[in-house]
């Protein structure tokens, strides 16, 4: 059954971007329709408009942070292969799409992501819902996204330059969960470890460190799909273990829903 979540009443805007109450998901979703990064950041603010109210809007609100700087990053010439970082944000991109394109029309949604459209249309938007996108985007998605564009070793010192750029967005990912009811302010800070880790090392050390970690795995298994072309059933398998085994933490740290 298709689930389309019910609109406003009246045309709402965020960060100046106007959606009618008649916004269709199936078309807002739809990964076709997006073959540019700039694209890419339209749609995502118009799906944050769009899913107002409803659980699966905090991706979106998440995902307009870390995308505004990866378009900076790129319009500022920060990048040695400009092509190929604007391949990756496409794909990465189109992969989220994907997914919510296939929760919003009843199709199958990938294995990844079947957490969090659980616990997003559970309730109201939640820090849970969002840590569980969060985790499957990074885990599963960016490593293929990796493959896809051919990513390979070459990319590397590009690829930790886009993890600075993305990691210093942190403070716009917490407001923008902000805007929809959700207080990340703890959960992206490490909470009172990573506040004593901030004060000696440098504000946003830990939110930075973690965001690291995570692309860091997601690299290297790229580069092992790509080398390793004989066995990438085993390479993605431990994708999946890992991924698991980072919803179980979730779970452990915020609750299971």
């Amino acid at each position: 059954m298709v689930r389309i979540v019910a609109a406003p009443q009246s045309p709402s805007t965020v960060n100046g971007v106007l959606v009618s109450p008649q916004a269709d998901l199936v078309a807002l979703s739809s990964p076709s329709a997006v073959q540019t990064p700039e694209a890419l950041l339209v749609r995502l603010r118009q799906l944050e408009v769009a899913l107002r109210g409803d659980g699966r809007v905090v991706f979106p609100a998440v995902y307009v942070a870390i995308t505004k700087a990866a378009v900076k990053l790129i319009a500022d010439g920060g990048l040695k292969d400009a092509e190929k970082g604007r391949a990756l944000i496409v794909d990465f991109g189109q992969r989220y799409l994907h997914a919510l394109h296939a929760q919003v029309t009843g199709g199958s949604i990938p294995a990844p992501w079947q957490r969090h459209f659980e616990l997003a249309t559970e309730g109201p938007p939640s820090l849970r819902a969002a840590a569980s996108a969060i985790n499957a985007h990074l885990s599963i998605d960016l490593a293929e996204a990796l493959v896809k564009v051919e990513a390979g070793p070459a990319f590397k010192q590009d690829f930790a330059v886009f993890g600075d750029s993305l990691a210093s967005a942190t403070p716009a990912v917490i407001d923008g969960l902000a805007r929809h009811g959700v207080n990340a302010e703890g959960f992206f800070r490490g909470w009172w470890i990573g506040a004593a880790v901030d004060a000696i090392v440098g504000q946003g050390t830990t939110s930075r460190f973690g965001f690291q970690v995570i692309r860091a795995e997601a690299f290297a298994n790229a580069q092992l799909l790509q080398q390793c072309s004989e066995h990438p059933r085993v390479v993605r398998a431990g994708m999946s273990v890992a991924a698991h085994a980072r919803e179980a933490s979730l779970d452990a740290v915020l609750g299971p829903c």
